[in-house]
């Protein structure tokens, strides 16, 4: 199995971060919290796209699973999906404020639904 270069943090991760590395978007994402997890050494990234992608580890979620919706998986087990995942990981390298108004249900659920949208946008786009 080879390693990515997050994997000198998996024993200190908190939660890890499940994405799909063969989506544009998604890898913007992923590079930003990457380049801010390098001073907190939190998040374990795990791309579901690698042929080394085992679901066993990974509290059993498939690839089919996941690539339904953003997942994370915190240290204790407990599996948060869209918007919570995203406050989640965001809240390990120190910018939780910036999900901290979608605590809000409105704005949750709006927010699910553009982050759906522009997934869709960005693979029909190659984006």
């Amino acid at each position: 199995m080879t390693q990515s270069k997050d994997e000198g943090l998996s024993n200190t991760w908190k939660i890890k971060m499940l994405y799909d590395g063969e989506c544009p978007l998604c890898m913007r994402e992923v590079n930003m919290l990457r380049e801010r997890n390098q001073a907190y050494g939190t998040i374990k990234f795990v791309d579901i796209s690698s042929d080394d992608y085992l679901p066993e580890e990974n509290q059993g979620l498939d690839y089919k699973t996941v690539m339904g919706k953003i997942h994370a998986i915190q240290s204790d087990g407990t599996i948060h999906t869209n918007v919570e995942a995203f406050r989640r990981l965001y809240e390990e390298v120190g910018l939780g404020w910036v999900y901290a108004i979608t605590k809000y249900k409105p704005v949750s659920q709006l927010l699910i639904w553009l982050i759906v949208r522009c997934h869709d946008s960005a693979w029909q786009f190659g984006i």
